[in-house]
């Protein structure tokens, strides 16, 4: 259960950033790879163009040189002509240099430009600075690159932001509940009613530390799917682990957990521990919303390309509108009371798990074959699909 207690275990703070990183994620807490890529443009903007104009005169004056004496030294040119050629190799060369640096440099500038002005809201300005996209030749590729990379960057930048507003909304909602619990319980006398804020008082505070364990668990993952060296692990075997965790929950419930082995291993390539995550959230949850007497069963098919791994239940299903939500931040079909335990992070976390192995997730409905699509479900279906080996 090695996986499984990875992800019980206290997290560790992380050592310090770089100072230009740093202003970022004191704001919206950026992960590993937009650090790099911000890394990435600074010491790009650090190569200086007059540096390189020169490293190309000489380079080509020294060619050239090496040339022209070899010529003398075998006769085949007068002093006076070697000198003349010697002239136009100097001017050939500052040519060169001009029109190699100078789209070079505008790019170089567009880029410091842009770091300069990061605050900007408007990322379609910021790429309109690159416009050499256009052209055919290598400039061209590094300026696509470029425009690319920012892009990429500038959505990060954005979904973060996004993420904090959430955050903030999330966490102000048990805080306004918990003051105004701890505020009726002073004058509130020993009874019923004081249980009753005490109760409310717990809700709160397991909320809290769920969205925080949560909220940590999602800042993390991109710098792991960087800095972790992936696997290779049998997916059979951790499934089969996952699914015995869980049949101690599911007994309390009088849920059966159906786990349809295959025979042989299916080996996979990735993040063990946070696949798991994934399969574990999944089952929990299909567990959480079935009642006594439902069904909960895990299976899986592999294809020639990819694994698809399957847990339905025979639970209430999930409405149809809210199909296209579950995998959003914070959202939750859960009654109010089930919140504590609760984030609303869970299927956002393993949706940014599976995207991060290059794989999808999605959920759909489970009908009987001779009803009419849009009736009450059977129950629900999730799929995630990984790349085989």
């Amino acid at each position: 259960m090695g996986f499984l207690a990875n992800e019980l275990s206290t997290d560790k703070t992380h050592g310090g950033r770089n100072n230009l990183f740093r202003s970022f994620v004191e704001v919206i807490g950026l992960g590993g790879r937009a650090s790099l890529t911000v890394l990435g443009l600074e010491r790009i903007t650090r190569i200086r163009a007059s540096t390189l104009f020169l490293r190309i005169i000489i380079f080509s004056l020294i060619a050239l040189s090496i040339l022209l004496l070899s010529l003398f030294y075998f006769g085949q040119f007068k002093g006076g002509l070697v000198v003349c050629f010697f002239l136009l190799a100097v001017i050939l060369s500052i040519v060169l240099a001009i029109i190699i640096m100078r789209p070079v440099r505008d790019l170089a500038n567009a880029i410091e430009v842009w770091i300069e002005e990061e605050g900007h809201r408007d990322n379609t300005s910021r790429i309109k600075l690159l416009d050499f996209a256009d052209r055919k030749d290598e400039i061209g590729r590094l300026a696509r690159a470029m425009r690319d990379m920012i892009s990429m960057l500038c959505n990060r930048i954005d979904t973060n932001k996004d993420f904090a507003v959430d955050v903030a909304h999330e966490i102000k909602n048990p805080l306004a509940s918990l003051g105004s619990a701890v505020q009726t319980l002073r004058s509130t006398p020993e009874g019923d009613s004081r249980m009753r804020l005490l109760d409310v008082i717990e809700h709160d505070v397991r909320r809290l530390d769920r969205l925080v364990s949560d909220i940590s668990n999602t800042s993390r993952l991109d710098a792991e799917s960087i800095m972790e060296q992936e696997e290779v692990f049998d997916l059979n075997l951790m499934l089969t682990r996952i699914v015995q965790f869980h049949t101690y929950q599911a007994n309390d419930k009088e849920v059966e957990l159906i786990w349809e082995q295959p025979h042989n291993p299916i080996m996979l390539s990735g993040l063990e521990p946070r696949l798991a995550q994934v399969f574990v959230n999944l089952i929990s949850n299909a567990i959480s919303f079935c009642g006594k007497g439902d069904t909960v069963s895990v299976w899986v098919q592999n294809n020639n390309n990819c694994v698809m791994i399957v847990v339905e239940d025979t639970g209430p299903g999930i409405p149809d509108d809210a199909l296209t939500k579950v995998f959003k931040r914070f959202y939750s079909e859960r009654p109010i009371q089930d919140y504590g335990n609760n984030s609303g992070l869970g299927l956002s976390i393993s949706k940014q798990i599976v995207e991060m192995h290059k794989g999808a997730i999605w959920v759909e409905n489970i009908h009987a074959s001779h009803t009419i699509k849009g009736g009450p479900p059977l129950g629900a279906r999730f799929v995630v699909n990984l790349p085989a080996m």
